[in-house]
C-alpha cells in the first residue's frame, strides 16, 4: 500500500446505493487506498490480497458486515474477488474492476481514436469476460441463500421457477444447482424462460401426484428435465423419495475463502 498520492472517484458513484450509506462508503474509499496503485505490488495493479479477519479489524466491523460488504461491492461490479491459485489457504485477491481506466488520469481527459481510446475499450472488454467467469464470490458450495445470486433475470429466474415447482425441498441446494447450470451454459438468459416453462408443464403432469413420487428441484434440474417431451414427462421419476440431506448454516459464506494472514 502506497500512503502518498492521491486517487479519482468517479462521479457514477452517486448512482450507486453505496452513496447513502457513509459507513460503506469509506469502506469503498478504503479499498482504492489499499490496492496496488502500480505493477510493482505482487498482484498487479489494482489489486490486493485481503482476508475476511483483516478486514474486519481494518473497517472495526463484524465479519459478517465485512462479507455483506464485499457481496454489495461484487454485485455494483466495483470488484473482483478471485483464489490465489498459488497460496489458496493464505487469503484472497481483491481485484478493482476497471482499474486502469478509473485511476488514470490522462486515460480520463481526451482520447486518440486508435490509441489510448482502444486501449480503454479493450481494458473494458476484457474485464466484462472476466466478469462472466466470476459472476460470484468463492465457491458454488458457499451459496446459502438467494440473494447472493447476481440481481436480474438470474436471480429473478430462480424465484419464479422455485414459486411454481411442486415439491420445494432443500432450498439452498437448488440455489446452487440453478447456478451451476447456468454457469455452464455460459449465463444465457433463454435457458431460465425454457426451465420455466418446463416446470409449467411438469406442474401439470404431476398434479394429483403422491409428493414422494415428485422430483427434487436439484434433481430435476441435473437431469435437464425441462428438455422432456410432454407425454413423457414423468418416465424419469423415481419410485422411491428422494432422501437427499444437506447440512444448513445460518453464517454467510466465507467470501475470502477462510483464508489466513
Amino acid at each position: 500500500m502506497k500512503n502518498s498520492g492521491f486517487i479519482l472517484l468517479h462521479r457514477d458513484i452517486q448512482n450507486k446505493e453505496i452513496w447513502d450509506d457513509p459507513e460503506i462508503l469509506r469502506c469503498w474509499i478504503d479499498i482504492l487506498f489499499l490496492v496496488d496503485y502500480d505493477d510493482t505490488g505482487k498482484h498487479g495493479r489494482g489489486c490486493h490480497k485481503i482476508t475476511d479477519s483483516f478486514l474486519q479489524r481494518r473497517w472495526n466491523v463484524s465479519r459478517n458486515k465485512v462479507r455483506r460488504i464485499l457481496a454489495l461491492f461484487v454485485q455494483h461490479e466495483m470488484i473482483q474477488l478471485q483464489r490465489d491459485i498459488k497460496k489458496p489457504k493464505t487469503g484472497t485477491i481483491l481485484k478493482v474492476t476497471n482499474y486502469a481506466v478509473r485511476q488514470d488520469f490522462s486515460s480520463n481527459i481526451g482520447t486518440i481514436k486508435g490509441t489510448k481510446e482502444g486501449t480503454i475499450k479493450g481494458t473494458q472488454t476484457k474485464e466484462i469476460k472476466n466478469k462472466r467467469n466470476n459472476m460470484l464470490i468463492g465457491r458454488v458450495s458457499e451459496i446459502e441463500g438467494v440473494g447472493q445470486l447476481p440481481e436480474g433475470w438470474l436471480r429473478d429466474g430462480f424465484i419464479a421457477c422455485w414459486e411454481i415447482y411442486p415439491r420445494k425441498v432443500n432450498k439452498k441446494k437448488a440455489i446452487q444447482t440453478w447456478y451451476t447450470i447456468h454457469k455452464k451454459n455460459k449465463f444465457d438468459k433463454a435457458l431460465a424462460d425454457e426451465i420455466y416453462r418446463g416446470i409449467q408443464k411438469y406442474n401439470k403432469a404431476t398434479q394429483g401426484k403422491d409428493k414422494s413420487f415428485i422430483s427434487h428441484f436439484t434433481s430435476w434440474i441435473n437431469a435437464r428435465r425441462w428438455e422432456d417431451e410432454e407425454t413423457d414427462s414423468l418416465n424419469h421419476q423415481k419410485k422411491k423419495p428422494d432422501f437427499e440431506r444437506f447440512s444448513e448454516s445460518d453464517e454467510l459464506p466465507d467470501l475470502t475463502f477462510g483464508g489466513i494472514e
